[in-house]
């Protein structure tokens, strides 16, 4: 059915689809979806609303030897049942090879008390993953597959390393690192600030160190070696740095405890809101408006998602806008988020009349579309608003 809407525009409409056309080009194209209201209290789906506290934050430091390879130096973890206080090994002081020094990081991991813990390490697939599987494939060569492993793959990339280890007769304990990088795509100083962490990343002369300075203890290094990205700290940051007696050990591991602090504290704020089943997803979940707009619609305003999911964001923002100041409430507001919302996809119970909805809309303020967005990488979103 067309509908002239002057001498040269009229729209077309073609099911629950139209079109507004001039000059035979299509000018907007509007999709009409119909959908039901969650009633307060109820929800879409049955989520646990207990957020998983068996969580970790897990790094590793490398040097480049004299044969051009990277040597794992120093490693560890912290977890929230820990108080948050890491755990970490040293190379020479707690094994004489990297490879021996991996293993005993992991095998302490491998506790029961850590059992079915999630490990988050920042830039997993992209660099921690490679020192961890090959030193336990190697040692599995040697000691009939005593690590059993699995791993969750997109693309060439390991996205979740599993790890199951029969560490007694009758105990067989599983671990699993999850990369926080596909998460939360920024630098760990970035997040620590967004997150306002206690403790935030440090900085550290990473080019100083070598296999002839694991233990050196002497004048501070130059300026050169401590860097922000590719360029070395203003002098002013630097002054602040030097130090009688600069012991690398100490300062390896005083760094290392800060990234790992640090990322815990971010995951474990971060941890609040999502949750991790047993596959290669995770659901973002808000269970409050103002979580929604205080802090659902802030992360992805920063991180933004790509591709065609950014437009029902958009759509899903605005409609929060108008909620935010009671416009549902009014026919204005009701006319506003019956525009928009045929760019939003939602997952809802049955569907009730548009009467129906109008109805619920305008009797209670408690309106919550669930909104589910499929991000590039493992992240799956739940937008609730109860």
């Amino acid at each position: 059915m067309d509908t002239k809407l002057n001498e040269s525009v009229f729209t077309r409409k073609i099911d629950n689809v139209t079109l507004t056309i001039s000059d035979e080009k299509i000018l907007n194209i509007e999709n009409e979806i119909r959908f039901s209201f969650i009633k307060s209290g109820v929800r879409s789906k049955k989520i646990d609303s207990t957020h998983n506290s068996n969580i970790g934050s897990f790094d590793i430091e490398t040097f480049i030897d004299s044969d051009g390879k990277s040597k794992v130096y120093a490693l560890g973890y912290s977890t929230t049942i820990d108080n948050n206080i890491p755990k970490t090994f040293y190379l020479k002081d707690d094994a004489n090879t990297s490879s021996e020094l991996v293993l005993l990081c992991i095998n302490a991991m491998l506790q029961s008390k850590y059992n079915k813990f999630i490990f988050y390490t920042h830039n997993l697939g992209g660099y921690d993953v490679v020192f961890i599987l090959k030193v336990l494939l190697e040692y599995n060569r040697k000691n009939n597959d005593y690590y059993k492993i699995t791993s969750t793959f997109r693309d060439d990339n390991i996205l979740k390393p599993e790890i199951k280890a029969q560490v007694s007769k009758a105990v067989k304990n599983t671990i699993s690192f999850v990369d926080s990088l596909n998460l939360l795509p920024d630098s760990l100083d970035s997040l620590c600030k967004s997150f306002n962490t206690k403790v935030t990343k440090g900085i550290f002369p990473y080019e100083f160190v070598n296999s002839n300075t694991l233990n050196y203890i002497g004048n501070t290094p130059q300026r050169k070696f401590f860097k922000r990205g590719n360029k070395p700290i203003n002098p002013c940051e630097y002054f602040n740095l030097i130090k009688d007696n600069w012991n690398l050990k100490k300062e390896a591991i005083y760094y290392l405890e800060r990234d790992l602090i640090s990322l815990l504290s971010v995951m474990s704020e971060f941890n609040r809101y999502i949750f991790i089943p047993n596959r290669d997803s995770v659901e973002f979940v808000a269970t409050g408006f103002t979580d929604i707009v205080e802090k659902i619609i802030p992360f992805f305003n920063k991180y933004q998602i790509e591709g065609l999911k950014a437009l029902d964001f958009a759509d899903f923002r605005k409609v929060s806008e108008i909620m935010k100041v009671k416009g549902h409430l009014t026919d204005s507001g009701l006319e506003q988020i019956r525009i928009i919302k045929a760019g939003i996809y939602l997952t809802l119970p049955s569907p009730h009349s548009l009467e129906e909805q109008e109805a619920q809309l305008v009797s209670t303020d408690s309106y919550a579309p669930t909104v589910n967005i499929t991000l590039p990488s493992v992240v799956k979103i739940a937008f609730i608003a109860l």
